[in-house]
């Protein structure tokens, strides 16, 4: 049986896997039917089961937690240092300050709280979120056994509690209660409030809906309720397993099987990707396989595949199929971060974004391998006029070079705008060094796809310079070829901008010059190609990348604010706070809701008076947690009204008050106007509407408006009315209380201002800082209405849009708005640039050190070739320059964050002061803080130093400015611990505290105000909410000009490395030119150093040695002269020798025979005979000493060939044609079609070919037919193109021991012959820049090659 060959055992393979992946995709979606359509027939067992299954894992999930919550109770009540607090409470009369201190040492989790009480109970100690008494203080087993329970607090919070006696030996000190959130309902959702329930967890985990109640009471299952009940057998809650119906779970079934289908798919397509990718990587470098052999259609097939596998992963969902909910990829596939339609859905999320550029990468990757083959491909199917002129061949070069850069452009551009312009994602938010983790991948996507454009651009550059045939050894100059390139790229450049606006020009020539470098450094040769591991050449790469990336990303960004600035100015032109409407919405929502319904049925039987005392705080109830309180500029008010248009309850924030009757009846004036309006609107739903403002026309309010909610005989009017100026300072509201879903805060960034008759009327966001408009802008918008301006304000850069308002209605004059960003500064785009360059060695990373390992174990060093010193020197520099800044970023980033810390502090310190001092200010006589605190409100303190204020009384919350935040559980209503601790036992007056709201981390200062005992009394503290967000802006300012400073300094660094490896290497640069020159033969003394130290000392060395070895080599050459003639004349006397014995021979016998014939008179014709015989002979010893002669003197003359453009295929004929009429044999030509002129001497050519068929044809023996082949064939190095000659025979072949001897002069392996003939070859080919070398087996025959470049 034949072996087969390795294509078809790849073939078979190749085939047998993808019938297998398909055939599994078949069986896949049969399996998925069958068990579809099973469900549908025994749906309700599977449901039954799944319930019964869901319940037990709930169930012993609750145990497990319940187990591992009394593990750590049991711990903590068994604590040595707690059970000796308690011992040293008693001795010191009550005192806490022991528990205290233990307590505060216990690890709890983060929705965790622990808390100490004695036997009384009466709480001694807390860590943790506040939690009211629960049940368990009442149970039997109290203070001597372990119980468990459920806490409510509120409507916000549950918690699972577990109490475990604090025991000395027998005696019971205590009790310690242990609790863990099950429950937490946040009155604000956004992106650091985020609601936590075991519903919606379990939801999650199972697929079906789930709900708990914890603490119901009913002992038996109802509507489809099931009991949990606690490890020691109490009923803690109740839960509803809802499996899904027999819809959807058809659909969800259906879904698993649609999913592995499509894990399939991939499969299937990974493996054709990686078949037809190793076969055309292979196929690289194996052209003696005819199968391959690279065709420009076989790319072309690749790059239509990998097209169409990505389509195809597109159209499938694939991966994001299965990455949904909290999966761990999830957001990178979630399209509210990117959702772009460029590229057929290529940017559809981030992920996919990602995908495609692992795509470009491979296609890049491939395209680079297979350059080499696709080049002679165009070589061969192109065909350009030889003689046509250099000039026109650069023109045309330069223009396609200038085509590919527009292409790359285009590309890269347009990749990189719909990456910004599409995406919600803030790229350059100051979020310290490292990016977040989407913008990572963002930055990292982006950076594959221009890296690898501008790759494979630049190796595009030198395929279709081969295409042109155009010699680069033939350049005139490489000044004038980047003349040539310059001017041609800025024309174009400018050309190309003008008329293709949507790129800038800037982005152009960056990408242009960028392709000439990835042109130069991306020769045509794969082996040359080759990556470097080298942190000297990494980084420089990703940093170029980053620098061409960069200026797209900002202009991006740039294009995106101004779209907003244009929205924002639009936004406000129509003269609606979009704050003020999302906040009535929110209020009109929340009171149509059925909590609100329920609340107010409930309050019906209630006598009037305290009717109107609950439904006036029902109306305050529904803002709570909205938006509506933020709105520090405008007076609110919330009235409820019967049909009728009577008061029900009220709510209002307006500073100044006025009689019940008065406002009721003003309220009810208020009702029938919008009753009427809303009758208008269509008497259904909510109606929110601006209007002019009753004091002020030039103020305005907003009301909403909202019927019959739920079914109820009630009206809701919600009203905010514009405060002025004047009266709207108030103390910032915190972004982290902003909602959800609230657009407004897209413009938080700006400051927009309305001015009217060029006098500000009204603004919002950040202060404008001009209360009048400049009359010069006034004067360019009647030219332009709108107007772009870069201003410079108190050292600050804004950029500015001016809007002039055209109405048809003149009011007061013109209107002007203006929106104002402050820009970035040249620091900004550093530490923008940095976070651009770090996500480059995240990507690079890997790569990085992938290959170092490769290399290590492959080669068994870090590099594939030798370094050089000044690589070295280099390298040294470079990571030591790398090492200090990164250690002066790091302390510079410890030193900036300690004292961001400290300024914190110190501010928090200042105003608390501040607040003491204001108090001290209301005292009368000698009256301490803490008692003119009893008698003025928080309110009042609070608008009086500008604060928030919440004020403790002893531990517990008294007062707070921002009520709302304790009420809805945002701010804890007991003081924290570590406050507490430091306060009451340590002595301090003033503490700082780290805490969190939600994700959001703030600080908040405390200070005691002490009563005449020196016990603090009350404790101030200020939450940083508000201020937080500035701070830590300014903290992310400070960090940014930090890192790109340090950018700055690593460029410095590598600049300066490279001067300095260039200053300290070149002496040896020169030593070592030296060193070569004289290993040529050549003595030529180096210039001196400018530098007296051990350089100068070993380059004076230097030249010294150069001057003795050159005095060396002249005496060297004299001896060896005088040799070679002694040589040479031994060599001439021992071959002149051999033909004169035969000569002397034959005239002897001559003479012999001459004398004979006279003395017997013999016959004539026998000597006539002899005559001729020995004459004969006489001859042809002539010939050969003329032969010899000529030998010798060819070998001793110096070259003085005629170096001229010859035919090498004529010369080699005339050889041939001379060789076969002379000796009688057959020789066989096989010459390339093409033309070969070379430049050298034709007549020296034509003696080294006959040289190599005379010893061709003697070196086969008689007993064998000769076989003499000589043939041609044209090649193409790194050096050029080339012709090869080879003069292959069919002898004997050279025996090994020969081989270094062959080419010596007078050697030769016959025994006739002055073993000159291959040395003078050898001579001729040399100086003609050629190689000549030979192949020999023995037996079988000797093949002799040269090897000379083609003119």
């Amino acid at each position: 049986m034949s072996e087969r060959s390795p294509f078809y055992v790849w073939a078979s393979t190749a085939v047998r896997v993808s019938g297998l992946l398909a055939l599994m995709l078949v069986l896949t979606w049969a399996i998925g039917k069958w068990d579809v359509d099973r469900i549908e027939h025994s749906y309700e067992e599977m449901i039954s089961s799944r319930e019964a299954e869901a319940v037990k894992q709930i169930q012993e999930d609750l145990s497990r937690v319940f187990r591992e919550m009394s593990k750590s109770a049991k711990a903590m009540a068994s604590a040595p240092e707690l059970i000796s607090s308690f011992r040293f409470r008693e001795s010191e009369a009550g005192s806490r300050e022991k528990v205290v201190r233990a307590t505060s040492t216990f690890e709890i989790e983060s929705r965790g709280f622990v808390e100490v009480y004695d036997h009384a109970p009466v709480l001694l100690a807390w860590n943790g979120p506040v939690f009211p008494i629960d049940d368990g203080v009442n149970a039997s087993g109290f203070m001597t056994e372990s119980l468990e329970g459920v806490v409510r607090d509120g409507a916000e919070r549950t918690a699972l509690v577990v109490w475990e006696p604090i025991r000395d030996g027998t005696q019971i000190l205590g009790a310690l209660r242990l609790g863990t959130m099950v429950e937490v309902f946040m009155p604000i959702r956004n992106d650091y409030l985020r609601d936590y329930t075991w519903g919606e967890t379990w939801t999650r985990k199972l697929g079906f809906p789930v709900e708990f109640e914890f603490g119901s009471s009913s002992t038996k299952a109802e509507e489809g309720f099931h009991s949990l009940v606690s490890p020691l057998g109490k009923q803690v809650g109740r839960v509803l397993v809802s499996p899904a119906s027999a819809l959807d779970l058809t659909e969800e079934r259906a879904g698993v099987y649609r999913d592995i289908m499509a894990f399939w798919l991939t499969l299937l397509l990974g493996w054709i990707i990686t078949l037809a990718t190793r076969k055309l990587w292979i196929s690289a470098g194996a052209t003696s396989d005819p199968f391959a052999r690279i065709k420009m259609a076989h790319l072309g097939g690749y790059f239509l595949l990998l097209a169409g596998a990505r389509w195809v992963l597109l159209w499938a969902h694939i991966p994001s199929r299965w990455q949904t909910g909290k999966a761990p990829l999830a957001p990178l596939f979630d399209p509210q971060h990117l959702a772009s339609v460029f590229g057929m859905g290529a940017l559809r999320t981030i992920g996919d974004l990602f995908i495609t550029s692992l795509f470009l990468m491979l296609a890049g990757l491939v395209f680079l391998r297979l350059t080499a083959a696709v080049r002679e491909r165009a070589i061969n199917s192109l065909h350009f006029d030889s003689a046509e002129s250099f000039t026109r061949r650069m023109g045309i070069a330069i223009g396609i070079h200038q085509l590919i850069a527009i292409g790359i452009a285009w590309f890269t551009y347009s990749v990189a705008s719909h990456a910004v312009m599409d995406s919600t994602l803030d790229l350059f938010a100051r979020s310290g060094l490292l990016p977040d983790r989407l913008t990572l991948v963002v930055f990292s996507a982006l950076l594959l796809v221009v890296f690898f454009a501008i790759l494979m651009g630049g190796r595009l550059v030198w395929v279709l310079t081969d295409w042109l045939r155009l010699d680069l050894s033939r350049l005139p100059g490489k000044a004038k070829l980047m003349v040539w390139f310059l001017t041609s790229t800025i024309f174009v450049s400018w050309l190309f901008s003008v008329s293709f606006s949507d790129v800038p020009w800037q982005v152009f020539l960056g990408t242009t010059f960028a392709l000439v470098l990835a042109a130069a450094v991306s020769p045509i040769q794969p082996a040359r190609s080759s990556p470097i591991v080298s942190l000297r050449h990494f980084v420089p790469i990703i940093l170029g990348v980053s620098l061409i990336l960069f200026p797209m990303l900002e202009m991006s960004e740039d294009a995106k604010v101004r779209i907003r600035m244009l929205d924002a100015a639009e936004s406000f032109q129509e003269d609606k706070d979009a704050r003020v409407m999302f906040a009535l919405a929110q209020v009109l929502d929340a009171s149509a809701s059925t909590d609100f319904a329920r609340e107010f049925v409930e309050l019906e039987s209630l006598d009037e008076v305290e009717r109107r005392f609950r439904l006036d705080s029902l109306a305050e109830e529904s803002t709570r947690g909205f938006l509506l309180t933020a709105l520090a500029s405008y007076d609110v008010t919330i009235t409820l009204h019967e049909p009728t248009g009577r008061v029900l309850g009220r709510y209002s924030n307006r500073v100044r008050r006025m009689p019940r009757a008065t406002r009721d009846a003003a309220d009810r004036s208020e009702f029938e106007l919008f009753g009427a309006m809303y009758s208008e609107f269509g008497s259904s739903g909510s109606m929110i509407e601006k209007l002019t403002g009753m004091a002020d026309q030039n103020r305005f309010r907003y009301a909403g408006f909202q019927g019959d909610p739920s079914g109820l005989p009630l009206y809701v009017l919600v009203r905010a009315e514009q405060r002025s100026l004047s009266e709207s300072a108030s103390t910032p509201f915190p972004k982290v209380l902003t909602p959800a879903g609230y657009y407004g805060d897209r413009y938080t960034d700006f400051s927009i201002a309305e001015f009217r008759d060029g006098v500000l009327v009204r603004s919002q966001g950040q202060s404008f800082g001009k209360s009048f408009l400049d009359p010069n802008i006034l004067d360019q918008l009647r030219g332009d209405p709108e107007l772009w301006i870069s201003e410079r304000i108190r050292d600050r850069d804004y950029n500015t849009l001016y809007n002039l308002i055209e109405s048809p209605v003149q009011r007061a004059g013109s209107t002007v708005i203006a929106i104002r960003r402050r820009t970035t500064n040249f620091f900004d785009q550093l530490y923008h640039l940095l976070r651009v360059v770090v996500a480059g060695l995240f990507l690079a990373g890997p790569v990085y050190f992938g290959g170092l390992i490769w290399r290590l174990k492959k080669k068994g060093r870090a590099t594939n070739q030798p370094k050089r010193f000044r690589d070295r020197v280099l390298n040294a520099f470079f990571s030591v320059g790398i090492v200090t800044v990164l250690a002066m970023g790091f302390v510079g980033l410890e030193v900036v964050t300690g004292e961001t810390d400290r300024a914190i502090e110190s501010w928090l310190k200042q105003h608390l002061e501040r607040v003491e001092e204001t108090l001290l200010l209301e005292a009368k006589g000698e009256e301490l803080p803490y008692r003119v605190l009893d008698r003025i409100s928080v309110d009042s303190l609070s608008a009086r130093v500008g604060l928030d204020l919440i004020v403790y009384h002893f531990t517990e919350v008294d007062q707070a400015s921002r009520p709302e935040l304790i009420r809805d559980r945002l701010i804890e209503k007991r003081l924290p611990l570590a406050a507490y601790e430091a306060l009451f036992f340590d002595g301090f007056k003033f503490v700082s505290v780290d805490e969190e709201l939600g994700s959001f981390a703030y600080t908040a200062g405390y200070r005691s105000l002490t009563d005449e005992r020196g016990t603090p009394h009350y404790v101030v503290s200020i939450p940083t909410l508000p201020e937080q967000e500035r701070i830590e802006e300014e903290r992310a300012r400070t960090i940014a000009y930090l890192f790109g400073a340090l950018l700055l300094l690593v460029l410095v660094v590598m600049v300066t490395a490279s001067l300095l490896a260039n200053a300290l290497t070149r002496p040896i640069v020169q030593l070592r030119a030296g060193l070569q020159s004289v290993a040529a033969g050549h003595f030529e003394r180096i210039a001196d150093v400018d530098s007296q130290d051990e350089i100068a000392d070993l380059v004076d060395s230097f030249n010294t040695m150069q001057d003795q070895l050159e005095e060396s080599q002249q005496l060297v050459g004299e001896q060896q002269r005088q040799l070679a003639w002694r040589e040479m004349a031994r060599q001439v006397a021992h071959e002149i020798k051999n033909p004169l014995t035969p000569m002397k021979l034959s005239i002897q016998h001559l003479r012999a025979a001459f004398g004979r014939r006279s003395e017997d008179g013999s016959d004539d014709e026998k000597f006539a005979r002899k005559f001729s015989q020995t004459t004969t002979t006489l001859i042809e010893q002539v010939d050969a000493l003329a032969r010899i002669a000529n030998e010798f003197s060819s070998f001793g003359r110096m070259p003085t060939h005629i170096r001229e453009e010859v035919d090498l295929h004529r010369v080699i004929s005339e050889a041939v044609e001379l060789m076969q009429a002379e000796e009688n044999v057959s020789i066989s030509l096989r010459l390339d079609a093409s033309e070969a002129l070379v430049h050298g001497d034709r007549e020296a050519l034509r003696r080294v070919y006959i040289n190599f068929l005379k010893n061709a044809i003697q070196a086969v023996p008689e007993e064998r037919s000769a076989v003499i082949e000589v043939s041609t064939a044209i090649m193409r190095n790194e050096k050029g193109p080339f012709i090869e000659s080879r003069v292959r025979d069919n002898g004997n072949g050279i025996a090994r021991n020969l081989w270094d001897r062959i080419f010596v002069p007078s050697f030769s392996t016959k025994t006739s012959g002055t073993g000159l003939g291959l040395a003078i070859a050898k001579k001729t080919v040399e100086n003609m820049d050629g190689e000549i070398g030979f192949d020999t087996r023995l037996d079988e025959g000797t093949t002799f090659w040269i090897k000379v470049p083609l003119v």
